[in-house]
């Protein structure tokens, strides 16, 4: 809910989804599966963390 990603489009995001522009804010790329193209919307830090922390999880 906090980036506005549809729930299929969250379900389905790859494990390296994070990017980072040339200033080091964080980005989420994932499928736009209704524009059928890869797309990137801003994240804060909290939601950051959390993908961060649940990859740290999956790779334990």
């Amino acid at each position: 809910m906090r980036c506005g990603l549809r729930v299929g489009d969250a379900c389905n995001l790859a494990f390296d989804c994070i990017v980072r522009d040339a200033d080091g804010a964080a980005y989420l790329r994932y499928l736009n599966r209704k524009m059928k193209r890869e797309a990137l919307v801003p994240i804060d830090e909290e939601v950051e963390g959390e993908i961060t922390a649940q990859q740290q999880r999956v790779l334990e």
